[in-house]
């Protein structure tokens, strides 16, 4: 809903992030609000236990590094250390974001300016019409820039406004300040920089911003007035896709040919 007008993304992808946060991180960022010694214990010899290899059956050993996947500690762990990259990610917004608003598009207000004065409803008709495909605003405005950020487990979006460069310096420093502060390595590889309107991937979702400036009439129901509204961005569910993997898992069962529900019904 917020970020149509955001111009750059930056699709983390943190490498193997259960596998290879160090236990002393992890012991460190719970000491941070528990002073339990006990506690603390269980949690290093949860993190020592290692796991057993559904395949092979033989016993997984962990050293130093990495979070036993499939234990219910596991997320909760993963999380209290990558919080410390959130408080990191919102000091850094605060440092980046600058200006209050975008400067005016002089070619925006030369078409405002004829309109006002021009002759005939036809004329200030199409020159509306010209308007409403341009911005009234400056969206290169190099003294204006905003950040947005958005994790959930080990996946984690930044939206940019700004230029690619400053998208490009965000990647360097998120990639200090997880190894730096989490232990985690960024894959340089996956971690993409992409413009909005190519859209990017995120919770197994396409996401991107439909053509340029977007927009639909709607009426003001106050005022009375038709006003123009900007789209939000395009949200690419793969419904389908879904679907087939709940009938896979049993989760439910599809209408037949006919239109009728199948004998046990839909669940």
């Amino acid at each position: 809903m917020k970020g149509k007008s955001y111009t750059w993304v930056i699709q983390g992808d943190i490498n193997k992030c259960f596998d290879r946060i160090p236990h002393k991180i992890v012991i460190q960022s719970l000491k941070e609000y528990i002073e339990d010694p006990g506690f603390l214990n269980l949690i290093r010899k949860f993190l020592k236990t290692g796991y057993i290899n559904p395949k092979t059956g033989e016993t997984v050993a962990v050293n130093h590094v990495g979070i036993p996947q499939g234990g219910i500690l596991s997320p909760i762990l993963c999380n209290i250390v990558l919080h410390k990259f959130d408080d990191f990610m919102r000091e850094y917004i605060q440092e980046f974001e600058s200006g209050k608003r975008r400067k005016g598009n002089p070619e925006y207000r030369k078409l405002e300016y004829r309109r006002r004065t021009a002759k005939t409803f036809k004329e200030r008709l199409n020159l509306l019409r010209l308007m409403r495909k341009i911005s009234a605003y400056d969206m290169n405005d190099p003294n204006f820039k905003r950040m947005m950020y958005i994790r959930y487990a080990d996946d984690f979006v930044v939206l940019v406004t700004g230029s690619k460069n400053d998208a490009t310096l965000t990647k360097i420093r998120i990639k200090d300040a997880l190894q730096r502060l989490c232990g985690a390595e960024l894959n340089n590889d996956k971690t993409l920089i992409t413009n909005m309107k190519d859209g990017f991937d995120f919770l197994g979702s396409h996401i991107r911003k439909l053509g340029r400036n977007p927009q639909f009439i709607g009426k003001d129901g106050r005022a009375g007035i038709n006003r123009v509204y900007e789209g939000r961005l395009l949200l690419n569910v793969p419904i389908l896709k879904i679907i087939s993997n709940l009938e896979k898992m049993g989760m439910l069962k599809r209408e037949n040919s006919t239109g009728k529900r199948t004998p046990s019904g839909c669940k």
